[in-house]
């Protein structure tokens, strides 16, 4: 940035050094200009399609250097991402954590909503900590709906998520149970 400023770097080298992402259109870059290796990501694209991916998108220094879709997926199709939602926003809850936004991790989820009203709070939901839903602990009944039980789909169609979520709170924290809709909850602030 200092060379930028003293004029020091060329018009391309200036127009690098500048913040390209998050825009409306996201500009994109060989593998190599940003120090990967297309031969490698080409790999990665072929092993992709052997596991069934759907879709695979890598972005480097804010630039997107690859992005490749399988079967029926492409770039116009909204697409549930389910448990990557679960990475990105434990990577947010960190990153407010570190930024001293969020406190503790062990600070209990219901407290974030003082001015809600749950169905049936009791101690085993009063106990729910961040850390519970991050570490998919939270106790909360829930079917990921690979069968005839759909509650992702009725998630996505509530006006209220945090509520449809919550009131599905059944059993004691630190019962494993992979649940889409306990991240959302903590999201849905």
């Amino acid at each position: 940035m200092l060379l930028a400023a003293f004029g020091l770097l060329d018009a391309a080298a200036r127009e690098r050094v500048a913040t390209v992402w998050p825009s409306p259109d996201w500009q994109t870059a060989s593998p190599e200009d940003e120090g990967m290796d297309s031969e490698a990501l080409a790999g990665l694209v072929a092993y992709g399609r052997t596991l069934s991916f759907d879709s695979l998108l890598i972005a480097r220094h804010g630039r997107l250097v690859l992005d490749a879709y399988y079967a029926r997926h492409s770039a116009n199709v909204p697409h549930s991402v389910n448990s990557t939602t679960k990475s990105i926003v434990a990577t947010l809850i960190a990153m407010l954590h570190a930024d001293g936004v969020l406190d503790s991790f062990d600070h209990r989820v219901l407290d974030y909503f003082p001015d809600r009203d749950f169905a049936d709070v009791d101690d085993r939901k009063k106990a729910i900590t961040v850390q519970h839903l991050l570490n998919m602990t939270s106790g909360l009944a829930w079917d990921e709906g690979l069968g005839t039980v759909r509650p992702l789909t009725e998630l996505k169609r509530s006006r209220d998520w945090v509520r449809f979520s919550t009131v599905r709170w059944r059993t004691s924290p630190a019962r494993y149970s992979i649940t889409t809709a306990a991240i959302h909850t903590f999201c849905r602030r």
